[in-house]
């Protein structure tokens, strides 16, 4: 159980200071004080942390009173001695001129957003350390607990330690023998060991589109309940075209061409599109193909909703907001679908339960592969490497004796 946040001492009479429950000091300007002002951890040493928000304030009662303004990327503190973790994380973060270091602006958004919590993590545990005194041991203490109880965290927590310790040792900003966080023996990341079959999406799309329903009174909420075939549409164009549900979900009308009297759909990967000259997208798998006819009778048969607020036409709207889904509403919305699905017949379709809208591209992959198809001939349609392609073939179709038996039949001819 976490221990609320509280104020100590004279910490009371200063605006802005708070104490999280690590005991870790943060100064934390109002909504409308950004982004000129950003929030910022302070430490855990009282007296430090208190000079530190009293100087901050007086910055701020200075711009509001019509002096020069802050800049909205502050550059980040330096000390003339060795650097703590959270001032090594804060100089990865924010670089010299407060954009942010070459490093970390290279990174992807999506990449910086995850790597920022999961530094949130880190400089809990080891923000006031100084980070050439960090050491291995240290942090195996730290991490063989977390291993058992949240073994995926533990995994990510260490991975962007160790990025940030590489980062500070190559660029000459600590002196290491080695980095502490490497050789920690994480686990793998284990693979999803479920996927969908066709009549499992046949039957969430039904859900989604309302023409099929629970019982009455069945599960909690379902008073609440409207149609979701936008939902029921990404489903179909992950699972058809073999696309990551992010990739369909930014789709638009303007991806699909008409070539030759045939619609085909054209689009760049974003996953795999990397940072080049002035850390603009570059690169990334083009996808070009047929709109698979199971794609395009989807969305003859359920056309997106008029997107008026925007200046393009999505695949995917939201009926709520109409516009496009972000990740994460478009995954809540999944999960009412998808517990409306398996209430319908809980013995039947009780294998959704965990399911996610992420699993769509694998389960296309497989169901071609069940269909015939070689990993050579599904690549093409879905941008994976064919060294991904056959993991997915070795992970979720193992070999089974009914196989061997259809191959060991056409070993057939006269000697």
């Amino acid at each position: 159980m976490k221990r609320k946040a509280t104020l100590r001492g004279a910490a009371q009479d200063i605006a802005r200071l708070h104490q999280n429950e690590w005991g870790v000091w943060h100064w934390k300007p109002e909504k409308k004080l950004r982004p000129q002002f950003k929030g910022q951890s302070l430490g855990k040493d009282p007296a430090a942390a208190m000079r530190e928000a009293k100087r901050l304030n007086r910055e701020v009662e200075a711009w509001t009173k019509g002096l020069p303004a802050a800049p909205a990327h502050r550059k980040p503190r330096r000390r003339s001695g060795p650097l703590t973790v959270s001032q090594l994380a804060n100089l990865w973060r924010l670089g010299e001129d407060g954009q942010g270091s070459d490093h970390w602006r290279g990174l992807r958004e999506r990449t910086q957003q995850q790597f920022r919590y999961a530094l949130k993590v880190v400089e809990a545990e080891f923000g006031d350390d100084l980070a050439e005194a960090v050491t291995r041991s240290r942090v195996k203490n730290w991490l063989d607990p977390l291993k058992r109880r949240a073994p995926a965290g533990a995994r990510s927590y260490c991975i962007v330690a160790r990025v940030l310790f590489g980062w500070g040792m190559e660029g000459g900003h600590i002196s290491l023998p080695a980095n502490p966080f490497s050789k920690q023996k994480l686990s793998s990341g284990k693979h999803r060991p479920r996927y969908y079959s066709f009549a499992d999406i046949k039957h969430l799309v039904a859900v989604a589109d309302g023409r099929v329903n629970p019982p009455p009174n069945s599960y909690k909420g379902q008073d609440q309940w409207m149609p979701r075939p936008s939902i029921g549409t990404a489903l179909v164009l992950a699972f058809a075209c073999v696309q990551r549900i992010t990739d369909v979900l930014a789709l638009g009308e303007q991806d699909l061409v008409e070539k030759g009297g045939v619609t085909r759909l054209i689009f760049t990967q974003s996953k795999s599109q990397k940072k080049g000259r002035d850390f603009e997208l570059e690169g990334g798998v083009r996808i070009d193909m047929k709109l698979p006819p199971l794609a395009a009778q989807r969305l003859k048969d359920a056309p997106p909703a008029e997107a008026p607020k925007l200046n393009w036409q999505p695949l995917v709207v939201n009926e709520t907001t109409r516009r496009p889904f972000s990740d994460v509403l478009a995954a809540i919305r999944f999960a009412g679908v998808r517990k409306r699905a398996i209430a319908v017949d809980p013995e039947r379709w009780g294998h959704l339960d965990g399911m996610q809208m992420r699993d769509c591209r694998r389960s296309g992959f497989i169901h071609l592969r069940k269909l015939g198809l070689t990993v050579e001939q599904i690549v093409n349609l879905s941008g994976h490497t064919l060294e991904a392609g056959y993991k997915i073939v070795e992970h979720y179709l193992p070999r089974t004796a009914e196989e061997a038996d259809e191959v060991a039949a056409l070993m057939t001819g006269e000697l």
